[in-house]
């Protein structure tokens, strides 16, 4: 048998051709799915589900979340 995998959710920033920098990973999170919550903020910061984010200095990554497992159940 062959594994199985939930869905999940990656948001990736690409940044202007004059930045000369490479796309950036600012979310991701395991065993998410339609409907997709994203609003921007203002220019800088984004909201994913119920994570707030400026996307120029944080990053939410499941993996590393203690709570995880108990905020997607609520």
């Amino acid at each position: 048998m062959g594994a199985t995998n939930a869905p999940s959710v990656r948001v990736d920033i690409v940044f202007n051709k004059n930045q000369n920098r490479q796309p950036k990973t600012i979310y991701y999170e395991y065993d998410r799915s339609y409907p997709y919550e994203v609003s921007w903020i203002n220019s800088k910061e984004i909201k994913i589900y119920n994570h707030k984010l400026n996307v120029l200095k944080d990053t939410y990554n499941w993996k590393t979340d203690d709570n995880w497992d108990k905020e997607r159940n609520e």
